[in-house]
């Protein structure tokens, strides 16, 4: 990825998260804040979908290592979880911008195609993401990518769009409840699920 891409990528981000799924997304003002014509832009990424995929992209990886990261540095679930949630708080843009316009936010989808697509893509990216998940099948990976990511997006958005105060009591409340609905994957799974980085 060269710096201009990744320039645009995050500038699409930042608009984003401003504009709430297709209402006010400007293609011309991403690129004007990137010091280059929309021309330019679409040279390199030949539609906006395109450029809202590779900001999904962008921010999918930002989490997957994050994730990776937590889980490394992790004694169990509970301290799992209370990096990830930190670390969405430390995010707002590109939470925002998965918000509008993420692919995990359960937006009614009536192409099989794309929805076999999510799927093995949310697959994937949970393979990465949780280390700590093994080798258990996609089912329980769809299920638990499905679970952490959409939550934190939820709890820190609930802060950025006004409907809760940003504390450390909401952080805790927000980490308690992921962490509870983890325990309950964690009964059904068995005692091999383990946080703690695999040897």
């Amino acid at each position: 990825m060269t710096d201009l891409e990744e320039s645009l990528i995050i500038a699409t981000i930042n608009e984003g998260a401003e504009n709430t799924a297709n209402k006010r997304f400007s293609t011309k003002n991403i690129a004007s804040n990137c010091g280059v014509s929309e021309f330019t832009l679409f040279s390199i990424f030949k539609t906006k979908e395109n450029l809202v995929a590779a900001a999904n992209d962008y921010a999918l990886q930002d989490f997957i290592k994050a994730s990776q990261k937590a889980a490394m540095f992790s004694g169990d679930i509970t301290d799992y979880v209370k990096k990830m949630i930190y670390w969405g708080f430390l995010k707002p843009a590109e939470m925002s911008f998965l918000a509008n316009y993420g692919f995990w936010i359960g937006k009614t989808e009536t192409d099989s195609a794309r929805i076999a697509q999510d799927y093995k893509r949310s697959v994937e990216a949970s393979k990465q993401a949780f280390t700590f998940l093994k080798d258990y099948d996609d089912e329980t990976h769809y299920l638990v990518w499905s679970f952490i990511t959409r939550n934190i997006n939820y709890f820190v958005q609930n802060v950025y769009c006004g409907m809760h105060s940003d504390s450390l009591a909401y952080r805790h409340d927000c980490a308690e409840t992921l962490n509870g609905g983890l325990e309950t994957i964690v009964r059904d799974l068995g005692e091999n699920f383990n946080v703690k980085k695999a040897n």
